[in-house]
C-alpha cells in the first residue's frame, strides 16, 4: 500500500511538472503603431521688423527737373490670425530732391526735404510650404517737408 502512495506522489509530481511545460507562451508584444513624423509647422508672418532705405529720384514734368538722392528707415510689425496677417508700418527719410533755377539774377530752389509715411496692412496668407506668399492690401497716409526759396545772386 505504501508502494501505491508513493507511485501515485511520484506520477502526480511528473504529470505537474509536465503540464507546466504545456502551458502556452505569452502572446508576443503588439507590433509598434507606426506614427508620423511631425508636421512643419506653417509659415508665419507674425513678428517685428527693421530695415533702412536709400535711393535716388528723378522727375521732369512740364519743365520742372526734380532729382537727388534720400535715406531712411523703416519699422513695422505684423500679426496673423490662421490665414490672415493685420500689421502697421512707419517710414521717414531723409531727402535732397529737387531742383534750382537761375533767371534775371535770382535763383528759385524748391525741395523736398524729408518724406514719412504710416501704412497699415490687410492680408490673406497663401499656403505653399516651400515658397510662402502673401496677398496685401496697404492703405496709408504718406506726407512730405519741402522748402521754396528765391535769393538774389547779383
Amino acid at each position: 500500500m505504501k508502494f501505491v502512495l508513493v507511485v501515485l506522489t511520484l506520477a502526480a509530481s511528473v504529470s505537474a511538472a509536465a503540464a507546466a511545460d504545456v502551458l502556452p507562451a505569452p502572446a508576443p508584444a503588439a507590433p509598434p503603431v507606426y506614427s508620423p513624423p511631425p508636421a512643419t509647422p506653417a509659415y508665419n508672418w507674425s513678428g517685428f521688423y527693421v530695415g533702412v532705405m536709400g535711393g535716388y529720384g528723378w522727375s521732369t514734368s512740364q519743365g520742372n527737373d526734380f532729382k537727388g538722392g534720400f535715406a531712411g528707415g523703416t519699422v513695422g510689425a505684423n500679426a496673423q490670425f490662421q490665414n490672415f496677417v493685420v500689421g502697421v508700418e512707419t517710414e521717414g527719410a531723409w531727402s535732397n530732391i529737387g531742383q534750382s533755377v537761375t533767371a534775371f539774377g535770382l535763383t528759385a530752389t524748391d525741395r523736398i526735404q524729408a518724406s514719412d509715411s504710416v501704412t497699415g496692412r490687410l492680408a490673406a496668407t497663401i499656403s505653399r510650404s516651400a515658397d510662402p506668399a502673401a496677398s496685401s492690401a496697404t492703405p496709408g497716409f504718406t506726407m512730405a517737408t519741402r522748402s521754396a526759396a528765391a535769393s538774389n545772386t547779383a
